[in-house]
């Protein structure tokens, strides 16, 4: 299925430096939200933490005048909630320019046509991208982290870590995956309905169904990965001491391969009956579209820290 609609996953050569650190090939064509952000500062001879500041002056202010710190918890939640969206959605309007991105690639592209094949290219990476953020509970996709090729659309992965709690377990983030406005704007309508939905569900249906032929190597990732995100935060132990240590993480990764299986088949080709009894049907990739909602909900991107920088 994924061959059929040309999804592919190119991973990038690395180098190992040491536990959890890596070193790539960087190209000409590499281009980050971040550095994309940062050009439009300097065009407009504007601050690259502007925004971020005026975010948090603004929400201050609001949350003071309304009184905020004589309210009750809950009342303090609706109301940080409601300024937050209020400054949010102000922001995004006229503060930054939601096509950024896309006014960069159009002056790198010479025609539509070569802005349609790239736009096809980059919704296709950045489903099954996406995708592994959220089964793989990846660390949040800052600006600097949002990479991608300008001549053929390819996605990369820097920073690409999983997010553990205190007990070792994967440790779900408040957004599944990065789908800010400007990556919005850059993917377009057709291409996030046609291209990104439908390339999320099958890259996981592809995987669901291999599932019994990558189980032994997945277990293996996440053993070494965990092993590795404990000594890092240790002395440096014996060999003895390592393999002691992998016997009593043995649970943990057992648990973490089950999520992530999980999700995997959540997101997959599933056929549901409606609970509504008004709908006749289910969308069989609904999974993917409530993760989309919940990833570019303006309701979630408001909470969102400003190191993130939602409203890019």
């Amino acid at each position: 299925m994924a061959s059929r609609n040309y999804m592919t996953m190119k991973p990038s050569a690395v180098i190992p430096i040491a536990q959890r650190l890596r070193m790539t090939a960087e190209s000409d064509s590499r281009l980050s939200l971040d550095d994309a952000f940062k050009r439009h500062c300097e065009d407009h001879h504007s601050a690259v933490e502007s925004v971020a500041a005026y975010f948090g002056e603004k929400v201050s202010q609001s949350l003071h005048s309304k009184g905020y710190r004589g309210k009750d918890v809950k009342e303090k939640s609706a109301m940080e909630l409601a300024c937050k969206l209020e400054v949010y959605e102000k922001i995004c309007s006229s503060k930054v320019n939601p096509e950024l991105l896309l006014n960069h690639m159009r002056s790198k592209l010479h025609d539509a046509e070569a802005l349609y094949h790239f736009r096809r290219a980059y919704a296709g990476h950045l489903a099954s991208n996406s995708l592994l953020q959220h089964v793989f509970a990846v660390v949040p996709r800052n600006p600097s982290r949002v990479a991608f090729h300008e001549r053929n659309g390819h996605v990369l992965s820097p920073e690409f870590r999983f997010s553990y709690n205190n007990q070792g377990f994967l440790e779900n983030q408040k957004v599944p995956f990065r789908m800010t406005p400007n990556l919005r704007e850059l993917l377009g309508t057709v291409m996030l309905q046609g291209r990104f939905l439908p390339g999320m569900t099958t890259v996981a249906t592809a995987v669901k169904t291999s599932m019994e032929d990558i189980d032994a190597s997945l277990r293996l990732l996440l053993r070494d990965d965990l092993v590795a995100w404990y000594t890092s935060k240790s002395m440096a132990k014996s060999d003895g001491k390592t393999q002691e240590l992998e016997k009593q993480l043995s649970d943990r990764v057992t648990k973490n391969v089950l999520q992530i299986q999980s999700k995997f088949g959540e997101c997959s080709i599933r056929k549901e009956v409606a609970k509504d009894k008004s709908l006749s049907s289910v969308p069989v990739d609904q999974k993917v579209r409530d993760l989309l909602h919940e990833a570019s909900g303006n309701e979630t991107l408001c909470m969102m820290p400003p190191t993130f920088h939602p409203w890019l």
